[in-house]
């Protein structure tokens, strides 16, 4: 991962590296890293009896509980803080700009890799959208190094539907395209929903 290249790089110039990363793949612990060595049992059990007083002081004062990221958010910044570590690298839960890691005040260099279709129910139903979150995490003055991204494609509009669908009339399918929007509830292409425009053309095409 990216994450995984940076932490190796700046690890090897000399840094004491930390990492927080997910998912983990053998071990809970790989979660929260220094140079490559996960966090070990005592600091793991010491911080998260720290967070739970703290969690149920925040209960009593009705100001809340925090989500099992935020908590093992901060779990990794106080073993970080343990370890004086030089500098952290830092993996996004879900989207940026609302993700617990993005309270970070003093980012150097923010990394963006590939954007898709993911978490649309919490990111938004377009790449737009969803970069939009992703780019959250970018702080003024800051360095910035995305991957190269694909271009969101445009939607359908009424004018080129219609432009198809009157070119299939025109070479003899309008009974055809008559049934075509029929089956799509709608005597007009005025009245179909846009959503389905695209499934509306490719169903011409075949015509």
């Amino acid at each position: 991962s990216v994450l995984a290249y940076l932490s190796t790089i700046l690890s090897g110039a000399g840094y004491r590296t930390g990492r927080y990363l997910s998912p983990t793949l053998f071990s809970y612990r790989e979660k929260i890293q220094v140079d490559g060595e996960k966090i070990n049992k005592e600091s793991l059990a010491a911080h998260v009896t720290a967070i739970a007083e703290a969690t149920r002081d925040m209960q009593e004062k009705n100001a809340g509980t925090p989500t099992i990221f935020e908590v093992e958010t901060v779990l990794a910044f106080l073993y970080f803080k343990e370890k004086k570590c030089d500098i952290v690298v830092l993996e996004t839960g879900m989207g940026g700009l609302l993700d617990a890691t993005n309270i970070i005040e003093t980012t150097v260099l923010e990394v963006l890799a590939s954007i898709s279709m993911d978490h649309m129910e919490f990111l938004g139903d377009t790449l737009g959208k969803i970069a939009e979150q992703k780019a959250g995490i970018i702080k003024p003055h800051t360095s910035v190094v995305s991957a190269k991204q694909e271009p969101e494609e445009k939607p359908l509009t009424l004018e080129e539907v219609r432009a198809v669908l009157a070119e299939k009339s025109r070479s003899g399918h309008t009974e055809e395209v008559r049934e075509l929007l029929a089956k799509h509830g709608a005597d007009k292409l005025s009245e179909i929903d846009p959503a389905e425009y695209a499934a509306l053309l490719a169903e011409a095409e075949v015509l």
